[in-house]
């Protein structure tokens, strides 16, 4: 790991790292691991690399690197360096084991390549027991050419070399003294005793040839051995290749190979193999006997060997970077990729370790992250990010948001990380534009509509042609198709059916659903939310049988204020006509259920104000649960009781209702009463639901015009519109005492109620004279009818010009009858006639006069239709001609905004990490100040207390010296010399000098 190496390895495994990222990004579906956990990964814990399939599901290859490096670039790797010192194999054959025992190889599988990533090279002696690696799998196509790959091809005899080793200096004519001993042993001792047989042969009696040392008899090599004989069994002959190499090790002639031929007639002692059980055998018959090495069996021990790759001659520094700019292109800036690819993620992985919060598999970073730090990337890099308009955008973006949120009552925004990302999804590419065009409707229904479109325009654009039929027509059909599989899977869920993720596998690509990386492997939302939006989406506007219709009306219709799926409802509801009959009838049917569930559902429309709701319910419930519901602005005053308890469950408080809500309130009934009132002259009701007793006045009658309405409803109402408690209560009682009339008021005497032709629109409420500027009675105006015109009884053509007008029209008489008069008879001879007092000839002239006027109109009229022909093909012309202007615009504009396209990400993140910045510095200054005040008040206290304790000692020193020097009769004021010389007084008469003057004195 990084934490254990230099400087310079630590630069060398962060080029790694770079090199990878930009080797694979723009092929394949990644994610990735900077230092593993060694717990998990062992030594091959550096990078860790999954490749996925299309949907980020499966782990199609994993790749474990490690990264070594030296400061002597021409150093290579000898075989001892690999089996013991350098690189150590047993330390990874070690790692692979942990891997296997941990619970990601169950998640992940066995591992692609384990890959050694190392500037060293490899020792020509090393290269005997190597080959040339080719990868099974296309990913690691490696763009330098100086990188070579090896894999051990030879492990069993590499396993052998220390024990060929050592033969090879038994036998020399110089052997060596004193071998170091190697760290481990990696050829047991079962294994080699297998083929020593093979190997060796007594020269002879290990009674008549002793050399004094323990264990060493006296052989030479068998002819088969020497020669390479075929008979010789798998792993003597691995055997002799290792001892070849050790052998042209020890010969040490760069120009001769050793020839195993001269060791023909050498005898010499030996305890390379277990001598003791060594017996003299003319004719060795070979045994077979499997390599077990650290619990792996031979075949493991196979496909490790397979899989364990030398990435070898890897550049470093100068040249390595180099290589990653050119893959990175105009995306590479080494301090922002460190800084969120590498330092970010550990951080956040050491506080996960810490908190102990998150599994080890949830620390890859995915290539969405790694794209997104790209394109911040990208965005510095461009010469033209710095923008004026999109600084100036980014502004008002950062500083407004908050404000633009909090200003439509969405406070609840800022604290929902949700809803943050759907805003900064929604404001994406709206940002990059020169006029930023802000979202202005914050419903929460508005706002998932428009995220979700969002969500699938960024997805598929520039992948489709806007030009191009064919293409448009593909783009149409995929976000057909987007809607219905998302709602489709929102169905599964809601009602318990499994989901396959070769179903719904592909919707991932869109970022709305994720795949459960468990074992089950289902498909689900990003959030519960997302989820509403299709469910709700498909009930209301899709096909869905009646049973899943109606348990969504039980489940999320008017239900909770919590409930953000009654959000969703209100906004597919804004047409009603969306509604099927079939679901109107349905719903009819749920409200039927419950006495009260009408009123209940009102209460929670007015709650979540879903006035579209409202409007579905006052026009889908059945008239008779209509006539029970009340509104009113205040408490219910009637009696206790049980039939009271039932008429309050159908009564709505509207008391605490602001303004703009009790506006849309009234609208919302007067819609519903026209319905309501056409739906009875209409005949649709039965005659058998009016009773005498029913009352028939609509909703908003009842509730602005209460027959039994007490004193709170008219205050409530006085009160919202004049905001004056006291003018309140005086126009609240009218019966109590005359009121005075308001400023402005016109003494108004009420007509008495009539009836015109059975029209009660002409019929007033509410007393002008007391509110003559009620806002209720501004609001709720009931026009009259207009009346009926009777059409003239007589209008022919043929009736002539000079003709008086009087005479056209027939006597009011004639035709009809009104009410409580007898019709009259008409007199045929005083009937009007075309042909009264004009002859024939008059009349074909007159007529072929008219004829000939038609003729000249008729082609006036041809011309004029001929000319607007023409005029309006040349207007179509240059119509086309300024569609293809604008057509030019647009794609010019298009080219403009693909360059400010990944702008706003990387000013978002900067401004992210600015802030985090800022107030990580501000509570760091914040705590050192209180430190320093802490400090300076210990300071000063432990000063205090220093100046007390030398005050205090050095008292104590005063009063121990004044005891001290009255022990030996010494005062401050007596002479020390005098003292010294044997003078003192004090000293001869120790009474005397008490009584003394000097001693008074003193």
């Amino acid at each position: 790991m990084e934490g254990t190496v230099t400087t310079e390895g630590a630069d060398f495994q962060n080029h790694m790292y770079y090199y990878l990222i930009g080797l694979i990004h723009d092929k394949y579906n990644y994610s990735m691991l900077y230092e593993g956990d060694n717990n998990t990964y062992g030594a091959l814990d550096d990078v860790i690399l999954k490749i996925h399939d299309r949907d980020q599901s499966n782990c199609d290859a994993l790749y474990l690197f490690q990264a070594k490096q030296t400061m002597k670039e021409s150093k290579t790797l000898s075989i001892q360096d690999i089996l013991h010192y350098t690189m150590n194999i047993s330390k990874y054959i070690n790692s692979y084991s942990t891997y296997r025992k941990s619970d990601e190889f169950h998640r992940s599988g066995a591992p692609a390549e384990m890959i050694y990533w190392s500037n060293y090279g490899l020792h020509a002696d090393t290269m005997r027991f190597m080959q040339e690696h080719i990868s099974d799998k296309p990913h690691l196509s490696l763009t330098i050419e100086t990188i070579k790959k090896y894999s051990i091809k030879h492990w069993k005899a590499l396993f052998m070399f220390d024990t060929a080793q050592k033969l090879a200096n038994h036998c020399s004519p110089s052997p060596q003294q004193n071998i170091p001993k190697k760290p481990m042993t990696y050829l047991s001792e079962t294994l080699a005793q297998s083929f020593a047989h093979e190997v060796l042969e007594l020269v002879e009696d290990q009674a008549d040839h002793t050399d004094g040392q323990d264990g060493k008899r006296m052989v030479k090599f068998r002819k088969q051995f020497l020669l390479g004989d075929t008979n010789l069994s798998d792993n003597a002959k691995h055997f002799r290749l290792s001892f070849l190499v050790a052998c042209d090790i020890k010969h040490n002639n760069p120009f001769t190979k050793f020839d195993l031929n001269s060791l023909t007639s050498v005898t010499f002692y030996t305890d390379a193999f277990r001598m003791v059980t060594l017996k003299r055998i003319d004719v060795p018959v070979p045994m077979q006997c499997s390599f077990q090495y650290n619990g792996f069996d031979e075949d493991e021990l196979e496909w490790f060997f397979k899989h364990f790759v030398f990435y070898v001659r890897v550049p470093k520094n100068d040249t390595m970077l180099v290589a990653i700019k050119n893959l990175f292109k105009d995306r590479w800036n080494i301090d922002i990729l460190k800084k969120y690819l590498i330092d970010e993620p550990r951080k956040r992985r050491e506080q996960a370790k810490k908190d102990e919060k998150q599994l080890p598999h949830r620390w890859f970073v995915t290539k969405a992250s790694i794209e997104a730090v790209l394109k911040m990337v990208e965005v510095k890099n461009d010469p033209d990010s710095n923008s004026p308009e999109l600084q100036q955008n980014v502004k008002i973006f950062i500083s407004n948001f908050d404000q633009l949120l909090k200003g439509v009552g969405c406070k609840s925004f800022l604290e929902v990380p949700q809803l943050c990302k759907i805003m900064g999804i929604i404001y994406q590419n709206r940002i990059r534009k020169p006029n930023i065009q802000w979202h202005t409707n914050y419903e929460i229904g508005s706002i998932y509509d428009t995220f979700v479109q969002c969500v699938f325009e960024n997805t598929v654009r520039g992948k489709f042609d806007e030009m191009d039929k064919l293409h448009v027509w593909a783009k149409e059909l995929i976000e057909k198709e987007f809607y219905a599989k998302h709602s489709q899977l929102a169905c599964e869920l809601e009602y318990n059916n499994g989901n396959s993720i070769d179903d719904y596998g592909q919707l991932t690509r869109f970022g709305l659903t994720v795949t459960q990386s468990d074992t089950s492997k289902c498909v689900e939302f990003m959030h519960r939310t997302v989820m509403e939006y299709f469910l709700v989406r498909i009930c209301v506007l899709g096909n869905v049988n009646r049973e899943e219709f109606y348990y969504f009306l039980k489940r999320y219709f008017c239900v909770s204020r919590a409930n953000i799926a009654d959000k969703f409802i209100d906004f597919f509801l804004s047409d009603m006509k969306t509604l099927t009959v079939d679901k109107k009838h349905i719903l009819s049917s749920y409200l039927h259920s419950s006495s009260s569930l009408l009123a209940t559902c009102i209460r929670m429309a007015l709650n979540n104000a879903t006035f579209n709701t409202l409007r579905l319910l006052l026009a889908t419930a059945p008239k008779g649960l209509l006539r029970n519901v009340y509104f009113r602005f205040g408490g219910s005053n009637t009696p206790q009781g049980s039939v009271a308890i039932s008429e309050e469950k159908n009564e709505i408080n509207v008391k605490r209702l602001g303004e703009r809500q009790t506006l849309l309130l009234l609208a919302t009934l007067k819609e519903s009463d026209d319905e309501y009132t056409d739906s009875y002259d209409d005949g649709d009701n039965d005659e058998d639901e009016r009773d005498e007793n029913s009352d028939d006045r609509t909703v908003l009658q009842r509730m602005l015009f209460e027959i039994n309405s007490d004193e709170e409803d008219t205050l409530e109402i006085t009160r919202q519109n004049n905001g004056k408690e006291a003018v309140a209560k005086e126009l609240s009682r009218p019966h109590s005492r005359m009121p005075k009339a308001p400023p402005g008021a016109v003494k108004f005497v009420p007509p008495p109620v009539t009836v015109d032709n059975g029209n009660l629109s002409t019929v007033s409420y509410v007393d002008t004279s007391i509110y003559p500027q009620h806002p209720i009675q501004q609001a709720v105006v009931f026009k009259p009818l207009p009346q009926m015109i009777n059409a003239p009884e007589d209008e022919s053509i043929l009736v002539l010009p000079n003709q008086p007008i009087s005479s056209r029209k027939s006597d009011p008489a004639l035709g009809g009858s009104g009410p409580g008069t007898t019709a009259l008879r008409t007199n045929i001879n005083e009937v009007l006639t075309p042909f009264k007092g004009m002859s024939l000839k008059d009349f074909e002239q007159q007529r072929k006069q008219m004829e000939e006027q038609n003729r000249q109109k008729r082609d006036i009229l041809h011309k004029a239709i001929e000319q607007h022909a023409q005029k309006t093909a040349a207007e179509a012309s240059k119509i086309q001609e300024i569609k293809s202007e604008l057509l030019k615009l647009d794609s010019e504009l298009a080219s403009d905004v693909a360059i400010l396209r990944k702008q706003i990400d990387a000013a978002s993140l900067h401004f992210s990490n600015v802030e985090k910045n800022y107030l990580n510095i501000e509570n760091l200054f914040l705590k050192a100040k209180v430190e320093l005040h802490q400090a300076l008040e210990k300071k000063e206290m432990l000063t205090e207390h220093l100046c007390a304790i030398i005050s205090h000692n050095e008292e104590r020193k005063a009063k121990r010296l004044s005891e001290l020097m009255e022990k030996v009769g010494i005062t401050a004021d007596d002479g020390f010399d005098d003292t010294l010389n044997g003078n003192n007084t004090c000293a001869r008469d120790g009474n005397s000098g008490l009584d003394s003057p000097q001693s008074t004195r003193n």
